[in-house]
């Protein structure tokens, strides 16, 4: 599986490989006329799905890596049911929860999960209309076409 990291202010596209299973790609890219779902479905990705402490710790660390104190956008949402969390792309309960202390807070106000810089990059709940950096998630066959 692969992950890719945006951003909302670079400009410039680029490519950082770690190993992470079979690969992982960095991929920071701004653009503001699209809603950051779209961005993922344009490289034939989705929203970041985090399953285990293991991907959650991974990504945690990719993000400290940039020494960044900004927010990142992942696939969950209870948009549909007040604290029923749900993978928006494949409709499945959130299993694996890393919620940050006094997470989730925001009631029916805010209904989308992020990786939250001011918690270390523990989950938060966030109005859904943030501008948040954002990480997709692509198969490896997927990612070998992006990345040639």
């Amino acid at each position: 599986m692969i992950f890719a990291l945006y951003n909302t202010w670079e400009t410039e596209l680029f490519y950082n490989f770690s190993l992470y299973n079979s690969a992982f790609v960095s991929l920071m890219f701004s653009l503001y006329c699209l809603p950051f779902q779209a961005v993922c479905v344009a490289f034939h990705s989705h929203l970041a799905i985090v399953t285990s402490a293991e991907d959650n710790a991974f990504l945690k660390s990719e993000i400290q890596n940039l020494q960044t104190s900004a927010a990142y956008w992942i696939d969950g949402t209870d948009i549909e049911v007040e604290d029923i969390w749900r993978w928006t792309f494949t409709g499945e309960r959130v299993t694996f929860v890393n919620w940050g202390s006094g997470q989730p807070n925001n009631g029916h106000a805010a209904n989308c999960m992020s990786l939250y810089g001011g918690l270390s990059f523990d989950m938060a709940d966030e109005h859904c209309s943030t501008n948040f950096n954002y990480i997709c998630q692509m198969s490896d066959a997927d990612a070998s076409e992006l990345i040639g």
